[in-house]
């Protein structure tokens, strides 16, 4: 049994726990965004790619909010400025914008300007391991790295992510971010294949989506050729997921109240009409008060149960328009729901996924991994241990005390793993109500379910 409580609690807290930090790893605008990328591969001869002039097109058609450019080669020779140092990196050309969109944590300086952008200057951000494979130290604020043949001025040394995310994205070539401009400049054969821009925290349907075909038609470029997702849209799928799985739990210990609610009313029935056979209404309610109070109290209590239970569990549900027919909510849309999940492509036939869409699609696929399917398996293991402990006849107070014991110890666990995976804690006091909740109201039934038999014995 308690494996199946770890698995039900751990399945909530790391889903929400993943949830959090693919927003974190998606930078200051967080998923309030909309990623365009072409489905070809990068390369100023095909005409999806984005030249400079597109770029500035697009920046004053859309004027929804920032927007950040960008586009990677790889540079095989990269070398110290003052030593015969060298090694291999990612080049992303971008502006300085970026960290807007995909967080960069800096150690040390700073990411470049937009004055740096203006004036030409040759800048560059490495990351933690380049910086120590060429310099042998993390500091390397100030130094000089020759990119692509010429020298750039490191500015900003950043840090070298650790969560399960970041790790399952990491090619293992370290990151340098230049000027997309210097970029194109030194690589003529290079263009911007991907591009960012942020949304209000609030918007319709299939608004931004539509204003960015609209701004693609607008500089001759063909909208079909294009990747575009609404990272709202898809917070929204993946946030529900472990709410999914906690409605589950809570829906069912609902379940039984009602179970017991009615069980009693009935019973109640049955003592009324009983006793109205041989005396009037008012000696019933005289020569029985305390009972009639009784059941009337327990049953309000049982009422209150239901509803804040439901309160717990309830949330706005997000059914895509094209999942919600006419007359009846289509359950393809909860095949839709786990396919986004587990399903959601990281790089396909034609097309080289940028770094913002591995990790959306990773972290779509850890959420549904570490929560859908511990869930289906937890509940099993729940249900065969409490058939076991009704078996070995547990006193009710023990069976409460052993749940409790439990669920603390999942809670710890859960923490611990959270850690280890570099996962910020986004346990809620609701989560650890409602399987509490679930767990006792269980433990109540099988009581019940226990005296019963006693007396029909």
């Amino acid at each position: 049994m308690f494996m199946g409580i770890f698995l039900l609690f751990a399945g909530i807290g790391l889903g929400n726990s993943l949830v959090m930090k693919l927003n974190e790893l998606n930078g200051e605008h967080s998923m309030d965004k909309v990623v365009v990328s072409a489905e070809n591969r990068p390369g100023s001869q095909s005409l999806d790619s984005f030249t400079p002039l597109n770029m500035n097109d697009l920046s004053g058609i859309l004027k929804t909010g920032d927007i950040a450019f960008s586009t990677n080669t790889v540079d095989s020779s990269l070398q110290a400025a003052d030593s015969e140092a060298a090694a291999q990196a990612e080049i992303t050309g971008t502006n300085y914008l970026y960290p807007e969109f995909l967080q960069i944590n800096l150690m040390y300086g700073s990411f470049f300007t937009h004055k740096a952008e203006v004036d030409g200057e040759d800048v560059a951000v490495i990351d933690e391991t380049l910086a120590w494979t060429l310099f042998k130290t993390l500091d390397a604020v100030g130094r000089k790295v020759e990119i692509l043949g010429r020298e750039f001025k490191i500015v900003g040394v950043a840090e070298k992510g650790g969560s399960i995310i970041e790790t399952l994205t990491d090619d293992g070539i370290p990151d340098v971010y230049i000027p997309a401009a210097r970029l194109l400049e030194l690589e003529p054969s290079e263009a911007a294949t991907c591009f960012q821009v942020k949304s209000a925290e609030a918007g319709l349907p299939g608004q931004y989506e539509t204003e960015i075909t609209n701004a693609l038609q607008a500089i001759g470029k063909s909208p079909e050729n294009y990747r575009i997702t609404n990272y709202q849209t898809k917070e929204m799928l993946l946030s529900q997921i472990p709410l999914i799985v906690q409605f589950i739990p809570g829906l069912a210990a609902i379940f039984i109240l009602v179970g017991f609610f009615l069980k009693d009313v009935r019973a109640s029935y049955i003592f009324i009409r009983t006793e109205f056979r041989d005396k009037d209404m008012k000696t019933v309610i005289s020569d029985n008060l305390p009972h009639i109070c009784m059941d009337i109290l327990k049953l309000l209590l049982l009422a209150a149960g239901v509803c804040a239970i439901w309160l717990l569990i309830r949330f706005k549900l997000y059914i895509p328009s094209e999942y919600v027919p006419d007359e009846l909510i289509n359950f393809a849309y909860y095949i839709y729901l786990i396919k986004s999940g587990i399903g959601g492509r990281i790089s396909g036939m034609g097309h080289i996924s940028p770094q913002v869409e591995l990790i959306a699609n990773m972290g779509g696929i850890l959420i549904t991994l570490a929560t859908a399917i511990p869930a289906m398996i937890s509940f099993v293991l729940i249900r065969s241990g409490f058939v076991r402990l009704k078996l070995l006849d547990v006193e009710p107070v023990k069976l409460t005390l052993l749940s409790a014991l439990m669920l603390a110890l999942s809670l710890v666990l859960t923490a611990g793993a959270a850690s280890l995976l570099g996962l910020p804690e986004a346990f809620q006091i609701k989560s650890v109500l409602v399987l509490w909740t679930f767990i006792y109201i269980i433990n109540i039934k099988i009581y019940n379910r226990k005296e019963s038999e006693q007396i029909n014995v």
